[in-house]
């Protein structure tokens, strides 16, 4: 009996409901002669409060026994749905004070979303189980979250224009920054993508030129670097410290063509390996190949009594041990060699008290051809002019002409007819 009267309250409430929900929608119609050039159209079914609720203004649930609902559930089918043709507007607003602020339910490309009711400028919908972000009504898509694609049942993110995105799962049309310096400072400074009059670079404390297309300008107060994919190659790139906003400088200074060849301190290198600058190795340099050296001569550093220039004849320094010094006589037998200018190849270690003094080879020196001139194939002595070399004189032994063993620096390969001159000479110490 209790049963039976049960059924027949619940009945009743969903009589008295759906009673209540035709009367609603009777009312919410426009009656005849009522409507209002540009008014909105009734709300069916308004739910409100005129005080601060503590509780749901409305609650629908299937599972909730002290909840009566008029109408009967069945998974899958929604609690609430809400449906509206395309020429209603979106199905769900969100007011605050009167005011709209967000649309939930069909967007304005016609997909279940979200819409900034105040502004327009955002987007947010569900199209083919893909979630996509856009900003300014009609704009191109700025974030795409894809359910899956080539790579498999994956999701993959895409921000900007969508250009690849099937073949990535995290793709970005534009620069993307990480990374910091520990928590002491942590403020992302590692850039990638940025890219001016290149193909895309990964670096540290830049961003491209707001004013320039070829230049960057500094992130942070901080030194900057980067590496630049340019033309199926690359270049690594440094500049020193500069202060936020102001332009970098880059030097070039590693580049790697497509082709293989790499320079330092040079973009166009001609070999494997081309360097424009000073070597310094530590430890051995081996070649299959003869040394392709510029200039013709052998040099080594050597202690110095006081600084020479290139072309100045040495001696041994008789008062002081492993040092040279500007020759100052004829025919001296200490004679060591002539200052280069460059040496093709150069022994030892550089220091502020040493010259490059060149043994072998051919080398620019210092002549003096007043007392004699100097012709091709004449061998070359020191003199008595500080630092210059003169023409040697063989002496009659027995009938035949020797030149003072010990003294000669080398054979003249340029004719000097007079004066205090250089020319070119073929260094054999003798």
């Amino acid at each position: 009996m209790e049963l039976k009267r049960s059924n027949v309250i619940q009945r009743s409430f969903v009589v008295a409901a759906f009673a209540l929900a035709l009367a609603a929608s009777v009312l919410g119609q426009e009656q005849p002669g009522e409507a209002t050039s540009g008014a909105a159209p009734r709300s069916p079914l308004r739910i409100s409060a005129d005080q601060t609720l503590t509780g749901d203004a409305l609650a629908l649930s299937t599972t909730d026994t002290t909840i009566i609902y008029p109408f009967s559930l069945t998974a899958p089918w929604p609690l609430v749905k809400l449906d509206a043709t395309a020429n209603v507007g979106p199905s769900l607003r969100f007011m605050k004070a009167g005011t709209a602020t967000a649309f939930l339910g069909v967007s304005d490309a016609g997909a279940p979303g979200i819409d900034d009711a105040e502004s327009g400028d955002l987007s947010l919908r569900v199209e083919n189980k893909n979630i996509r972000f856009s900003a300014n009504a009609g704009a191109s898509t700025q974030l795409l979250v894809k359910a899956s694609g080539n790579v498999g049942a994956t999701g993959r993110v895409v921000v900007g224009q969508l250009q690849y995105p099937e073949s990535t799962q995290l793709h970005v049309a534009g620069s993307a920054m990480f990374g910091g310096e520990g928590g002491s400072y942590g403020t992302p400074r590692v850039t990638i993508g940025a890219s001016q009059g290149g193909y895309g670079t990964i670096g540290f404390n830049f961003l491209p030129s707001a004013t320039s297309n070829e230049g960057y300008t500094y992130l942070g107060a901080d030194k900057a670097s980067q590496m630049v994919f340019y033309n199926g190659g690359f270049r690594l790139r440094t500049a020193p410290a500069g202060t936020a906003g102001g332009t970098i400088a880059f030097t070039d200074a590693v580049t790697i063509l497509n082709t293989g060849e790499v320079g330092i301190g040079t973009t166009t290198p001609a070999a494997k390996l081309h360097v424009n600058g000073n070597i310094i190795a530590s430890g051995s340099i081996t070649g299959a190949s003869v040394i392709g050296a510029v200039y013709q001569d052998l040099a080594e550093w050597v202690p110095a009594s006081t600084d020479m220039a290139p072309g100045t004849v040495v001696v041994l320094n008789r008062d002081t041990k492993n040092e040279v010094m500007p020759s100052a006589s004829a025919y001296d037998t200490t004679v060591a060699g002539v200052v280069s200018a460059a040496p093709g190849i150069i022994l030892g270690f550089e220091g502020h008290s040493k010259e490059k003094v060149a043994t072998t080879g051919r080398v620019k020196v210092r002549v003096d051809a007043r007392s004699n001139s100097v012709r091709v194939g004449d061998l070359l002595v020191t003199s008595d002019t500080p630092g210059a070399a003169m023409r040697s004189e063989p002496v009659n032994i027995n009938g035949r002409m020797f030149h003072q063993p010990g003294t000669i620096i080398g054979k003249a390969l340029e004719p000097l007819e007079g004066g205090i001159g250089e020319i070119l000479v073929l260094l054999s110490m003798q």
